[in-house]
């Protein structure tokens, strides 16, 4: 019963993660940086993906801080109509 307590606790965790990176409104393009915060320890920050793309766009060099990854966020959600967030499936690996 506790594995299937800590699947469902990490599972629900990453959802609403990713799910916070969605706009504010439905249909709108601004960040819910409230939302997006709450997942967040004080001390977050992240870097992008794959090392060769990453090597050929010196913008995603780095690391960036939670403010830097909304400013990103909002700097290309004005360049789209509307967007929005969808998880198709979900998988959790625990090594127990």
């Amino acid at each position: 019963m506790l594995e299937n307590d800590l699947y469902e606790k990490l599972r629900s965790t990453a959802i609403g993660s990713v799910m916070a990176t969605s706009p504010k409104f439905p249909g709108s393009n601004e960040p819910d940086s409230i939302r997006f915060h709450s997942y967040l320890a004080p001390n977050f920050h992240m870097s992008w993906g794959h090392e060769f793309f990453v090597s050929e766009k010196p913008g995603l060099q780095g690391f960036v801080d939670s403010e830097q990854f909304l400013s990103h966020q909002s700097g290309i959600a004005k360049n789209l109509k509307m967007w929005s967030v969808a998880i198709k499936n979900t998988c959790v690996d625990m090594d127990t």
